[in-house]
Protein backbone atom coordinates (compact mmCIF):
# COMPACT_ATOMS: atom_id res chain seq x y z
CA UNK A 1 0.00 0.00 0.00
CA UNK A 2 1.43 3.35 -1.06
CA UNK A 3 -0.22 5.75 1.40
CA UNK A 4 1.64 4.68 4.58
CA UNK A 5 4.91 4.85 2.66
CA UNK A 6 4.22 8.39 1.41
CA UNK A 7 3.10 9.59 4.83
CA UNK A 8 6.24 8.14 6.44
CA UNK A 9 8.46 9.62 3.73
CA UNK A 10 6.88 13.08 4.03
CA UNK A 11 7.12 13.03 7.84
CA UNK A 12 10.74 11.91 7.69
CA UNK A 13 11.65 14.71 5.30
CA UNK A 14 9.87 17.29 7.44
CA UNK A 15 11.44 16.05 10.69
CA UNK A 16 14.94 16.10 9.24
CA UNK A 17 14.59 19.18 7.05
CA UNK A 18 15.44 17.00 4.07
CA UNK A 19 14.45 17.09 0.44
CA UNK A 20 13.18 13.90 -1.13
CA UNK A 21 12.67 13.37 -4.84
CA UNK A 22 9.86 11.02 -5.84
CA UNK A 23 8.98 10.16 -9.41
CA UNK A 24 5.75 8.43 -10.27
CA UNK A 25 2.90 8.17 -12.73
CA UNK A 26 0.56 6.90 -10.03
CA UNK A 27 -2.40 9.29 -9.55
CA UNK A 28 -2.43 8.84 -5.77
CA UNK A 29 1.17 10.03 -5.53
CA UNK A 30 0.48 13.25 -7.44
CA UNK A 31 -2.74 13.86 -5.49
CA UNK A 32 -1.04 13.32 -2.12
CA UNK A 33 2.11 15.31 -2.87
CA UNK A 34 0.39 18.16 -4.71
CA UNK A 35 -0.55 19.74 -1.38
CA UNK A 36 3.15 19.89 -0.53
CA UNK A 37 5.89 20.86 -2.96
CA UNK A 38 5.42 19.27 -6.35
CA UNK A 39 6.98 20.11 -9.71
CA UNK A 40 6.19 18.85 -13.17
CA UNK A 41 8.90 17.90 -15.66
CA UNK A 42 7.60 17.96 -19.21
CA UNK A 43 9.00 17.52 -22.73
CA UNK A 44 6.48 19.19 -25.01
CA UNK A 45 6.72 17.76 -28.49
CA UNK A 46 9.78 15.75 -27.45
CA UNK A 47 11.84 18.94 -27.21
CA UNK A 48 13.69 20.44 -24.27
CA UNK A 49 12.56 19.56 -20.77
CA UNK A 50 10.58 22.24 -18.96
CA UNK A 51 10.11 22.55 -15.20
CA UNK A 52 7.03 24.08 -13.60
CA UNK A 53 5.25 24.06 -10.26
CA UNK A 54 2.19 21.85 -9.98
CA UNK A 55 -0.29 24.65 -9.60
CA UNK A 56 -3.89 23.73 -10.27
CA UNK A 57 -5.87 26.83 -11.23
CA UNK A 58 -7.94 27.99 -8.23
CA UNK A 59 -11.29 27.68 -10.01
CA UNK A 60 -10.59 24.04 -10.90
CA UNK A 61 -9.26 23.21 -7.43
CA UNK A 62 -12.33 24.85 -5.86
CA UNK A 63 -14.52 22.75 -8.16
CA UNK A 64 -12.91 19.60 -6.72
CA UNK A 65 -10.44 18.74 -9.46
CA UNK A 66 -7.54 16.62 -8.19
CA UNK A 67 -3.92 17.00 -9.22
CA UNK A 68 -4.02 13.76 -11.22
CA UNK A 69 -7.17 14.87 -13.09
CA UNK A 70 -5.57 18.23 -13.89
CA UNK A 71 -2.36 16.58 -15.12
CA UNK A 72 -4.35 14.23 -17.37
CA UNK A 73 -6.38 17.14 -18.76
CA UNK A 74 -3.24 19.22 -19.24
CA UNK A 75 -1.54 16.32 -21.03
CA UNK A 76 -4.48 15.72 -23.33
CA UNK A 77 -4.33 19.36 -24.45
CA UNK A 78 -0.60 19.31 -25.32
CA UNK A 79 -1.32 18.55 -28.96
CA UNK A 80 -3.63 21.53 -29.44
Amino acid sequence: EIQPFLVHLADLAEDRGAQIIVTSHHPYVSDYLASRACIVLDRPGGGATTVSDLAIPAELRDAGMTASQWLLERGSNDGE
